[in-house]
């Protein structure tokens, strides 16, 4: 069984788009997940696919299941230390 598969061009504002979404509707705030989905579409862009929308469906598993923690802010957070960060995320 001899079957070509056509490569279809998606725009790249399709996928971010579509990585925002998908990431907005588990839980991410809007903003993070629209700079999410810029940096792993530029991930795609750039030749780094292992880092771009391929990664999209383990990390939406790991928002649904609890795996990350989201965090809610109305400004950056600056920590002193990688341990005091690591601390604060286990909470």
């Amino acid at each position: 069984m001899n079957q070509s598969v056509a490569a279809v061009r998606v725009p790249a504002s399709a996928i971010s788009g579509l990585i925002a979404d998908a990431l907005g509707t588990v839980g991410l705030p809007a903003a993070d997940a629209a700079k999410v989905a810029e940096l792993m579409t530029e991930a795609d862009l750039t030749g780094a696919d292992a880092h771009g929308v391929f990664r999209l469906p383990q990390y939406v598993r790991r928002l649904k299941g609890g795996g990350v923690k989201v965090l809610t802010r109305n400004g950056p957070v600056e920590y002193k230390s990688w341990e005091e960060f690591y601390k604060m995320a286990k909470q």
